[in-house]
């Protein structure tokens, strides 16, 4: 039931388009720290100004390496959420997403390291997501890993 509900969200926007943001990194099962209750959908630069109520419409190119399809409807691939994240969302919010989904297999540490040379704009608060881990275990660790690296100490994510 879920699927067709994000399903009729993206028939609202009409094609190109893609859940994205807080709405691709749940679909994904992505850990959020920062709760977003808009709906997001990215939709082509070249489209004309897309405003529908309810709806948080982002204009961005997306490459068809970033695209995918989970179950029917179209949606950021995890490298592109967790890129779109990093570019809107807090730097604690992102990397919590990115461990998520590093943690999951979703997104592989090679992925993330190649985001900052694909993506252009924002790519300063990219380049701050790099240091994500895989070995942190719960939203509350990469908190207190990213509290302790603020205060300029580097803290070895438990295995």
């Amino acid at each position: 039931m879920e699927l067709e509900r994000w399903g009729r969200v993206v028939d609202r926007v009409g094609p190109p388009c893609w859940l994205s943001h807080t709405t691709a990194a749940e679909l994904w099962g992505m850990d959020l720290c920062d709760v977003d209750p808009a709906t997001h959908v990215t939709v082509g630069r070249a489209r004309s100004r897309v405003r529908v109520p309810g709806l948080s419409v982002h204009r961005s190119d997306v490459p068809a390496s970033h695209r995918e399809l989970i179950g029917g409807p179209p949606v950021t691939s995890p490298v592109r959420t967790v890129a779109d994240l990093a570019r809107t969302c807090s730097h604690e919010a992102a990397v919590v997403a990115a461990d998520s989904a590093l943690r999951s297999g979703a997104l592989a540490a090679d992925e993330l390291a190649e985001l900052t040379g694909a993506m252009g704009r924002g790519s300063g608060r990219i380049r701050a997501v790099v240091h994500a881990s895989d070995r942190s275990e719960s939203v509350l660790e990469t908190l207190a890993r990213l509290l302790f690296r603020g205060h300029g100490l580097d803290p070895e994510v438990q295995r």
